[in-house]
């Protein structure tokens, strides 16, 4: 125990119970298992387990039960006394936000019964769960909590995020601190072995490259995660594993089980939440394209770019420029489409400076959480990389042109000749698909009728029977883009803000 800092049992009960863990390994210090062989057992972080320690949070009954059994003790006592804590803190005067929901409180006002907490750890994470939650938030029955994953890269713009949409939000060592109906996330790191409760993994976006392909294994060290699972939670050996891991079709969950064969187990194909979401509004994407201030002889081109060097924005920053340049104002308009990750690592403002030639010549800039969706529903091109953007556009049937020729897995796309005339691409990739009325759209790469998987295995994780009727999936929300000076400079609608 000499990396441990001493711990101070008078700064209150999780330091006394971590004070008592540390005292239970000095009594059997004599072939006491260390951290790391308990680490390599267990198949628990290092990392979760001193912070079991530190006496700062409460451990999970999982973490609690590997150190008291390697260090010999009483596992049914310490689980017990653990769970005592969990009830202290519980009603203490500190009381967490969904605790105060589901007993008896005075400010309880809808009974609600079952607890879900959503982990999301960055914007992207985000958007994709509140595509999942709404699957199940219209129940009166349900509460749903957020929390944000420890040490996030872009915690501070997330938050901002939650706090806009008016959505309950508890720190991490109050999710550690209870338990829970139902975890959702969409990547499962190790931190989730801290939180109590039923976990499902939901599947990545469409140009997600996990599962990877079959030749490629679990021994390469620098591949941390198998389809958005922590590494060892898919060994042989692995203790832990969540109760669900969700796979987008049959392709994923075969090639999952070639690199994971212990977590097809776990597996079920679910589909996609954030596809079926645009899938069913594409009926209304004559509403969208109006909300964009387009009329019936306006074309639109979408731009999307993921992030990293690698992508459309960071190998040509000055495309749309390009295409501002050749396409007339009176007949195109183009909008741009940024993964969150660029708009958090460079910042709203750097962003829009390296822009404004582009927002002068009349580019829409579509912000995260403003409705990039919709905007991609709206399109009648799309111009990407190999991002998910591009995937969607591609799978909603819209004409997809690659840039550098690299595009999604799966996804037929003409190549964009940066030195070629726009226009004339444009013409030859495809001509958009023509829609007498927004009543007769449909997008003719998918399926009209998403399967409801998903909604009967999120109810049978939280013990509750399905609704008599299950909601209508949920539109996209409506683009709140921002204009450029040759589009009246401003920016419309809700979504979020910059700073």
């Amino acid at each position: 125990m000499a990396r441990a800092k001493p711990v101070d049992p008078a700064l209150g009960p999780l330091a006394e119970f971590a004070r008592d863990l540390r005292q239970l390994r000095a009594a059997n210090e004599e072939g006491a298992a260390s951290i790391d062989q308990i680490s390599s057992t267990e198949k628990i972080p290092r990392s979760t387990l001193y912070t079991a320690l530190k006496g700062d949070r409460l451990p999970s009954p999982q973490v609690v039960s590997a150190l008291v059994r390697a260090w010999g003790g009483n596992e049914a006592e310490w689980i017990a006394r653990r769970s005592a804590l969990a009830d202290a803190i519980a009603g203490s005067g500190s009381r967490r936000p969904s605790q105060s929901l589901r007993d008896g409180s005075v400010w309880r006002t809808v009974p609600v019964t079952r607890m879900v907490l959503a982990v999301v750890g960055n914007i992207t994470s985000l958007a994709r769960m509140l595509d999942v939650v709404s699957l199940f938030s219209v129940d009166s029955r349900i509460q749903v909590v957020f929390t944000m994953e420890e040490g996030s890269d872009f915690g501070g713009r997330l938050s901002s995020a939650l706090d806009s949409l008016g959505a309950i939000t508890i720190p991490w060592h109050q999710a550690v601190a209870q338990g829970f109906d139902l975890v959702l996330t969409t990547n499962a790191t190790s931190q989730l072995a801290e939180i109590d409760g039923p976990l499902i993994v939901m599947p990545h976006p469409l140009s997600y490259p996990y599962p990877p392909e079959p030749d490629r294994t679990l021994q390469s060290s620098e591949q941390r995660s198998v389809f958005g699972l922590w590494r060892d939670w898919v060994a042989e050996d692995a203790a832990l594993l969540p109760v669900r891991i969700g796979v987008r079709d049959d392709a994923a969950l075969e090639r999952l089980g070639a690199i994971a064969p212990r977590a097809i187990e776990s597996a079920v194909v679910v589909g996609d939440p954030t596809l079926d979401r645009m899938v069913a509004s594409m009926s209304s994407r004559d509403h969208y394209r109006g909300v964009l201030g387009l009329d019936e002889s306006c074309r639109l081109v979408v731009v999307t770019s993921t992030w990293g060097q690698q992508s459309l924005l960071g190998r040509h920053p000055r495309l749309v420029d390009t295409l501002l340049a050749q396409l007339p104002a009176k007949e195109f308009r183009v909008a741009l489409v940024v993964h969150p990750n660029v708009w958090g690592a460079h910042g709203w403002w750097q962003l829009r400076q390296w822009l404004r030639g582009a927002f002068d010549s009349g580019l829409v800039l579509v912000p995260p959480l403003a409705g990039e969706q919709a905007t991609l529903v709206a399109a009648d091109w799309v111009i990407g990389d190999h991002g998910s953007m591009t995937a969607y556009g591609a799978a909603l049937g819209h004409p997809v042109l690659a840039i550098d020729g690299v595009s999604p897995a799966g996804v037929s796309a003409s190549r964009f000749d940066l030195d070629g005339d726009v226009r004339t691409q444009l013409e030859l990739a495809a001509r958009p698909v023509e829609r007498e009325s927004s009543a007769s759209s449909e997008a003719p790469a998918v399926e009209a009728e998403p399967s409801r998987v998903l909604d009967r295995i999120l109810y049978r994780l939280l013990r509750l029977e399905e609704p008599a009727e299950l909601p209508e999936i949920a539109p996209v929300d409506d683009p709140a883009p921002i204009y450029g000076r040759a589009s009246r400079i401003g920016i419309r609608g809700g979504g979020m803000r910059p700073d």
